[in-house]
């Protein structure tokens, strides 16, 4: 394997060296960020809804200054714990990140408020039996409001191949038909949408008890193991309004997982950089690359036991919105019952899912 320190001290080789400027305004950044990190952990007693919307890192630096910041950032975690193996610096690593995540601001919206989050995704369509094998990537926009009513907008766009002999395989099959851009616009009345796959506000901020819910799988259900337990800390970053507190105790939740591999420095589909973990098994391999200004899930790439790719997404932008873009098709009500409704297709084609 390996060593994680050497992956960090070798990223960017090949790209020239930030100029003294940048670098200095890196490094400047960081130690303003330990200094409010510490700041925050000293202040417990002050309610995670009443500290300052603020940044822990800079807004913007130059694209050389950007990548000595996480190199700096790595190369702090790792080198700490890199004597004591993956699971020491991927320890490291979450543990920052929990310091980081706490400082945010809140992303649960309020009356009227709606939650945006833009993502894209990517999953493998596989048809083993005709040797066809294609990638769809869908653009993704949910707006989800405190009410549990909002919109979903999908966008599929065109489908790409890994090979000339798949896209020749599907097509004999005549499955090119499915690979063609497609929207698909849907809109719920109250209570009809859940943000995260349980209701976050069951969920305790202290990682303890956190952890013990995971173990006991009251979370989400699934096989027991570190491997499962991975997933579900993905499952819970995404498209969700956790408090900083409760988003702080997952990634504390996280650093207790063994076997977690710091893949240092690592870029998301869509070219951002980051720092990259992952959890190999014997079915394949799991990978989430997060923020370190923001402790953001920025992406995940997931791939088999033999390195094929099974899918990607990319988690562009969440914030909280004042309405939704548009007036909705139809009323939106009454509201669901139990999470329940039915769905009416419009004339406009969208979907419109009340009580």
């Amino acid at each position: 394997m390996i060593d994680e320190l050497e992956r960090v001290r070798t990223f960017g080789a090949d790209v020239p060296a930030p100029h003294d400027e940048a670098e200095q305004a890196a490094r400047a950044a960081l130690a303003r960020a330990i200094r409010r990190d510490e700041r925050v952990t000293a202040r417990e007693g002050i309610a995670a809804s009443r500290r300052p919307r603020r940044r822990v890192w800079l807004v913007w630096v130059t694209a050389a200054a950007a990548t000595a910041i996480v190199v700096v950032i790595v190369s702090g975690v790792v080198g700490s714990g890199s004597a004591g193996g993956p699971q020491t610096a991927s320890a490291a690593v979450f543990t920052k990140l929990a310091a980081v995540a706490k400082a945010q601001p809140s992303f649960a919206p309020g009356p009227g408020q709606y939650l945006y989050v833009d993502s894209v995704q990517s999953n493998a369509s596989d048809a083993p039996e005709v040797g066809c094998t294609m990638y769809v990537p869908e653009h993704r926009q949910i707006w989800i409001g405190a009410d549990g009513s909002g919109r979903l907008l999908e966008n599929d766009g065109q489908a790409t191949f890994p090979s000339a002999r798949d896209r020749a395989a599907c097509a004999r099959a005549g499955l090119l038909g499915s690979a063609a851009p497609n929207t698909y616009d849907n809109w719920f009345a109250a209570r009809c949408l859940s943000l995260g796959p349980v209701n976050l506000e069951d969920l305790p901020p202290d990682p303890v008890a956190l952890r013990a819910m995971l173990d006991a799988r009251h979370i989400e259900g699934g096989p027991h193991g570190p491997a499962e337990d991975f997933v579900q800390i993905g499952d819970l970053l995404r498209e969700t309004d956790a408090s900083p507190a409760l988003r702080a105790a997952i990634y504390k939740v996280a650093a207790t997982i063994p076997g977690v591999e710091v893949l240092g420095p690592a870029r998301d589909h869509s070219g951002r950089l980051g720092i990259g973990l992952a959890y190999g098994h014997s079915g394949g391999r799991s990978e989430l690359i997060l923020d370190p200004r923001t402790s953001a899930l920025l992406g995940e790439l997931t791939t088999d036991s033999a390195g094929k790719l099974v899918g990607w997404a990319v988690y562009l932008r969440s914030r909280i919105v004042n309405g939704l873009p548009r007036r909705p098709p139809a009323p939106l009500r009454p509201a669901c019952v139990n999470g329940g409704g039915r769905t009416v297709q419009e004339p406009d084609g969208s979907g419109v899912t009340t009580g």
